[in-house]
């Protein structure tokens, strides 16, 4: 959670006042209930990124799944994959599509794929 918070504060600073209240409100919201889900890594930042990329924009979705992989090459704890870069942009595209117009249905996409 606390890579979470301080990604979005990294993306904030680069987004206009409104985007930002838009990623800090959807990922507080929806990143401890998708953990809680018991659905893989990859289904967990597939159906994120397709929220974010629905609820606030692409951009946004792309940047966020963007800046947490560099954090994890530097975090000892955190392991980088190339596979949640896939997966971040099988949500937007989910998104952009139009494949999937909400959560429930982000979740129900990304748990086909993954």
């Amino acid at each position: 959670m606390k890579t979470l918070l301080a990604l979005i504060l990294l993306v904030s600073f680069s987004l206009p006042a409104h985007a930002n209240l838009c990623v800090v409100r959807e990922g507080q919201y929806w990143y401890p209930r998708l953990k809680s889900m018991q659905i893989t890594d990859k289904a967990m930042h597939c159906s994120l990124s397709c929220d974010l990329a629905i609820k606030c924009s692409r951009f946004e979705s792309w940047t966020l799944g963007r800046l947490k992989e560099v954090f994890d090459l530097f975090v000892d704890e955190a392991d980088a994959e190339w596979a949640d870069l896939v997966a971040d942009d099988a949500g937007i595209s989910l998104a952009t599509s139009k494949r999937a117009l909400n959560m429930k249905e982000c979740l129900r996409e990304c748990r086909k794929i993954y």
